[in-house]
């Protein structure tokens, strides 16, 4: 039993090579790693160039902010200059400082829409710095107190790559052991496997082996293009093989009930644009419906934020979790991959 399932494993990993999926999966993961380094700022307003206009009595910020370090160039001396600029730079943003230190009044000119959220922040950050610069308290009768030790903010890449491992990386085993059972269907693969001494259990077990294991590698090595060694590698390995195994095999027994991809393309692209509603959650937490909490991506996307940004957050459960669909899923596909797949008269 052990030699027939090498021996299968061997045969499909060299099958899922030469597939030309295989050239589209390093075209992605080239793709995903650039566009974190590249096109993902760190922040929200990192790379937009602010440019500034004192008209503040007796201009008395224009010093302050020169002695900040901000260049000569950007603090501009008449409103038409300085909205010329922006115009002319859509990387950029124009603050206005009008009225006195007491009653400091601010007018920001961008282009498109901010966020209310970004709004405030920026509101924030400039009373905060403005008030530094006069001598001024910026104020605040409250108290803050930590649940969890405090951790450095997340960076916007950091941010995307959980959603990135969890929709494109580990989706991969869902995709892949459709286009093979397809294949195999119109090659005539199933049919010589019947007459073989080969068992259903050795054939699903052969592609899940084979997809978690390529979708490790395909997980890590993009972990290791754009962050560097991450915080729990043991467990992360662990979590990435058994979410890419689970959706093996979940996208094997959607798989079986049709005879090529021009009839599965609707019913599994449909699945996975439910697959990535919890997106939706993660960029907004407040939103949270408990029907979403329901689908396996959710605590497998948040848990893999917790693994790439620790907060001291429990992880292991997300660990049990896996292992449970694994078995549930694995006990569902095996009679589907039997009953439409290994029996005579069926392709």
């Amino acid at each position: 039993m052990f030699s027939r399932l090498v021996n299968l494993f061997k045969l499909d990993l060299n099958v899922t090579l030469r597939n030309a999926l295989a050239w589209v999966m390093g075209g992605t993961l080239v793709i995903m790693i650039l566009t974190v380094h590249f096109l993902i700022p760190d922040s929200e307003f990192e790379g937009m160039r602010q440019y500034f206009l004192d008209e503040t009595e007796h201009t008395v910020l224009k010093g302050a902010l020169l002695e900040a370090g901000v260049a000569e160039e950007w603090v501009f001396n008449s409103y038409d200059s300085l909205h010329e600029a922006v115009l002319q730079d859509r990387q950029s943003v124009g603050l206005v400082y009008r009225g006195s230190l007491e009653s400091l009044q601010v007018v920001m000119l961008h282009h498109g829409a901010l966020s209310p959220e970004n709004v405030n922040l920026l509101r924030a950050s400039l009373e905060k710095t403005m008030a530094e610069s006069a001598g001024l308290s910026p104020g605040g009768g409250y108290q803050v107190e930590y649940l969890r030790e405090l951790v450095e903010p997340v960076s916007n890449k950091m941010h995307a790559l959980p959603s990135l491992l969890a929709f494109e990386v580990i989706v991969i085993g869902f995709l892949m052991v459709a286009v093979m059972i397809f294949q195999e269907k119109s090659e005539g693969t199933i049919k010589a496997y019947r007459v073989s001494p080969g068992r259903t259990g050795a054939y699903l077990l052969s592609k899940t082996l084979v997809f978690a294991s390529l979708g490790l590698i395909y997980g890590l090595v993009f972990i290791f293009s754009t962050m560097g060694l991450p915080p729990n590698l043991p467990l992360l390995c662990l979590v990435l093989a058994l979410a890419v195994s689970f959706y093996t095999l979940a996208g094997a027994a959607v798989a079986v009930f049709f005879n090529n991809i021009s009839e599965w393309i609707f019913v599994g692209v449909g699945l996975l644009m439910l697959n990535m509603v919890p997106i939706i959650s993660y960029g907004y937490p407040a939103f949270s419906p408990a029907v979403l909490t329901y689908l396996p991506s959710y605590p497998l996307l948040f848990g893999l934020r917790e693994l790439l940004v620790p907060t001291g957050k429990p992880v292991f459960l997300l660990v049990w979790l896996l292992l449970a669909l694994n078995a549930a899923a694995f006990a569902l596909c095996l009679p589907l991959v039997h009953r439409k797949l290994m029996k005579e008269g069926r392709s």
